[in-house]
């Protein structure tokens, strides 16, 4: 019986690209959304838009992150370093909250 080492195939870094990009995306959508608000009353509501948009982006990226540290995906140290961007700022706006 031949034992031929294969080498391990990992997955393909998806879970790491989307966790790595999720603030960004979200920080761009929420600019987005706040530079659309004209002033008044209604000028408060597209900023709360924005910023539930940034944190649902964070929530999501620490999530994915999650799934790819668990995936074991071909660079291992992206999800972590997601996991870093994306985590930070959003305990720093949990503990911070009043």
């Amino acid at each position: 019986m031949e034992n031929s080492a294969q080498p391990i195939e990992r997955r393909p870094p998806i879970c790491g690209v989307l966790s790595a990009s999720a603030p960004f995306v979200g920080a761009g959508v929420g600019y987005m959304v706040s530079r659309s608000a004209h002033g008044g009353e209604a000028a408060f509501g597209y900023l709360l838009i924005a910023f539930l948009l940034f944190l649902v982006a964070l929530v999501c990226g620490v999530v994915v992150a999650v799934l790819g540290t668990a995936r074991e995906e071909r660079f291992g140290a992206l999800p972590w370093v997601a996991l870093l961007l994306n985590a930070i700022p959003l305990l720093y706006i949990i503990v911070t909250w009043r």
